[in-house]
């Protein structure tokens, strides 16, 4: 029996189809995102002053060249011109990234840091515009959406590479 326990909050825009997400799916997901879209442009120092809704702009922008149906991130990603735009997205994904390790091997009953997700999967759409959608709209990280449920039915990710810095 799968039990299932949604915490901080549910978005409105959360629907099927969803499945369970390893939390290294979702890291190594945004890592390739970041790699694709701000090739040559640094990290920002500090965290960019723009407000809420400016923040969404950005975000649904930049998603506006995912299309709908595509469920991971598609090769051909138009970098994103280096504007104030493009540091507060980078800066999102770092937070994003930084919200989701370091994290314990499956299977093991490793508790992550204070603040990190409780779960070794979180419970997203499938569509990638629609996950990213809500991973890079979230501000208060860490983020939501965890689902607590047998673990052994899902097969463990491969085990990846070290990502350099």
């Amino acid at each position: 029996m799968m039990q299932t326990k949604l915490e901080n909050r549910t978005p409105d825009s959360m629907e099927p189809p969803l499945r369970l997400f390893w939390r290294s799916e979702l890291f190594d997901e945004l890592a390739a995102l970041e790699d694709r879209a701000f090739p040559g442009i640094p990290m920002p120092r500090a965290e960019p002053d723009i407000e809420e809704e400016e923040w969404e702009d950005v975000i649904e922008l930049f998603l506006e060249d995912i299309p709908d149906d595509a469920t991971g991130i598609p090769g051909d990603l138009p970098p994103v011109p280096p504007a104030l735009g493009a540091r507060a997205l980078r800066w999102r994904i770092r937070q994003a990234l930084f919200a989701l390790g370091p994290l314990p091997e499956p299977g093991t009953a490793a508790h992550p840091p204070a603040g990190i997700l409780p779960s070794l999967a979180v419970l997203l759409p499938m569509h990638a515009k629609a996950r990213l959608s809500l991973v890079l709209g979230c501000a208060d990280l860490p983020m939501v959406w965890v689902r607590a449920t047998d673990l052994t039915a899902m097969p463990a990710p491969q085990k990846r590479p070290a990502r350099p810095e």
